[in-house]
């Protein structure tokens, strides 16, 4: 798996400040994904409005689209983020996305294994996840993201304050770790060893098959 491009985060937060007015020292939050039922981006949205006190100014980026987006643009407008919140469509370079961002959120009802936690975590971005499909094995069990079993209640906005205020921030582990089981070289030596296995089975076959005939 290719990741994107490492971009300094300094310059992520300018090009952010420039393009959707996001201030530069703002605690930034970002939903990478389809704004659809199975993604739940709506539970990200609430857990940002359930921050107070010195991330009560926080910032959420939304990048994405999907039927959803009229629906959450009035949820963030009723519960008092709409002017926090920046749906920023579909980014076809997500590198100064990671780069700027202090927490990437996805809080998905059902999910396999997802491409957008494996970058955030190659690019160094704190992630929080919901404990569905292949997202523990992903984050290891949560040793490198938190993942919230409770998505619906106050267990993602904890976890978000939590990782905010860097209570919680295995980024280091989590970029070495995503680069050394899902980089470019991991899968090739995956893909090697797949294709291993099947010529040896091939073989197998094939002696016992003329084991069988002699």
């Amino acid at each position: 798996m290719g990741f994107p491009k490492p971009v300094d985060r300094h310059e992520a937060r300018k090009s952010l400040a420039a393009e959707f007015g996001i201030p530069p020292k703002a605690a930034l939050v970002c939903y990478v994904g389809r704004l659809a039922p199975e993604k739940r981006p709506d539970r990200v949205i609430e857990a940002v409005a359930g921050l107070d006190g010195d991330l009560a100014d926080a910032r959420l980026l939304i990048a994405g689209a999907g039927p959803w987006e009229d629906r959450l643009r009035e949820q963030a407008e009723r519960l008092g983020i709409g002017s926090r919140t920046t749906f920023a469509g579909l980014v076809r370079d997500l590198s100064t996305v990671y780069a700027a961002a202090d927490a990437v959120v996805l809080l998905s009802h059902t999910e396999a294994t997802p491409r957008v936690i494996v970058e955030a975590m190659a690019a160094g971005a704190p992630v929080i996840a919901s404990h569905v499909g292949g997202i523990p094995q992903l984050l290891g069990g949560g040793a490198f993201g938190r993942l919230v079993e409770e998505p619906d209640g106050a267990d993602a906005a904890n976890a978000l304050r939590e990782t905010l205020t860097r209570q919680f921030s295995p980024t280091a582990a989590a970029r070495e770790h995503a680069r050394l089981h899902f980089g470019v070289d991991a899968m090739a030596s995956q893909v090697e060893k797949f294709y291993g296995d099947v010529m040896a089975l091939h073989r197998g076959t094939a002696r016992d098959a003329r084991a069988h005939s002699a």
